[in-house]
């Protein structure tokens, strides 16, 4: 999931049938809304993650097509149009994981699963063109975003979260997490880091940039990972 600056609320909505290729959606809810206004359908792409720009531009991130392992994609959406404005792909994305963007220098970010079996990160200046890879290597890759200072924050599917700089090179840092580190997402002020975990089936919350545990978010509805 994530919002834009109107407050609307995006959400992935994987379809997960008793058998059969698995497809999905994009759903957007208009602020206190429980019906979406917009849905958006990336078919053949099966969706797994969404970001938005500060203009509403909507880069929808697509694990892989339907009945396929590879290649990865995000497809790429107008702030009210309902057709792709184009893709972004690599044949190296054996499966496509997550999306931010940095709203700083409007630059998309991805984590993907290699062909060698590890977690990788890649760039797209500005949202277009070819896929600059950041030359790092980590556990299974889930999401990621950004904490405004140049810092990608990683959702490493070994457990913890990893800091790497947007620009690649070695791990800066890791935020120890209680389970495995799915999806994630910031405050306003990027002073609390929300952690939704794959097997623990609640949100943990961190002090950034400390990195410490200041508290968790539970409900006994909940019986199967959130993002």
């Amino acid at each position: 999931m994530t919002t834009d600056k109107a407050g609307n609320l995006y959400v992935v909505d994987d379809f997960v049938p008793q058998e059969g290729p698995v497809g999905g959606q994009l759903l957007v809810f208009p602020p206190g809304s429980t019906s979406p206004s917009r849905i958006l359908n990336p078919y053949p792409q099966v969706p797994i993650d969404v970001a938005v720009d500060k203009r509403g531009t909507i880069y929808l991130a697509n694990i892989d097509p339907i009945g396929a392992f590879s290649p990865g994609s995000v497809t790429v959406y107008g702030k009210s149009s309902d057709k792709p404005l184009r893709m972004l792909k690599n044949a190296n994305f054996q499966n496509l994981d997550g999306v931010t963007v940095d709203p700083k220098t409007q630059d998309v970010y991805v984590s993907y699963l290699s062909q060698s079996g590890n977690g990788g990160l890649a760039r797209f200046v500005k949202g277009r063109g070819k896929a600059i890879d950041l030359g790092v290597a980590y556990g299974p890759p889930w999401g990621l975003t950004v904490d405004g200072k140049g810092n990608l924050l990683v959702c490493d599917g070994n457990g913890p979260i990893d800091v790497y700089a947007e620009a690649g090179g070695p791990l800066e840092g890791t935020i120890s997490v209680p389970g495995t580190a799915e999806f994630e997402a910031f405050n306003a002020d990027r002073s609390l880091l929300y952690v939704s975990n794959f097997y623990n089936f609640d949100v943990e919350v961190f002090a950034y940039p400390a990195g410490t545990m200041v508290g968790s978010v539970k409900d006994a509805h909940w019986s199967n990972r959130k993002r």
